[in-house]
């Protein structure tokens, strides 16, 4: 259980206090970019920036309550395992260290 937290902890921890920043950023940009490639490529890039719409609205009006239709328990929901865009982000910290010495 919490898989990823492990593993973007682990990630921090050889990363280093230095490059820790870079790696969240670079991480929670490749992230997105996965995100955004996987419900263009279901063809559901609308419904999802709705449904986005929709979380926003519910959690600004209901506090952190979960949405009773936007969860995860709904099977209709996109799912990205986020260990691809760890991976991304902790290789795009590493070329950047390269890059930087």
């Amino acid at each position: 259980m919490a898989g990823d937290v492990k593993l973007i902890t682990a990630a921090g921890c050889i990363a280093g206090l230095p490059l820790i920043g870079h790696l969240l950023i670079l991480t929670a940009l490749a992230g997105g970019a996965m995100a955004i490639s996987l419900a263009l490529y279901r063809r559901q890039l609308r419904e999802t920036v709705l449904n986005m719409y929709a979380l926003a609205v519910h959690h600004k009006t209901m506090g952190l309550t979960p949405h009773p239709e936007f969860n995860i328990s709904n099977d209709r929901t996109l799912r990205l395992p986020y260990a691809l865009a760890i991976a991304a982000g902790s290789a795009l910290s590493l070329c950047l260290l390269i890059v930087q010495r």
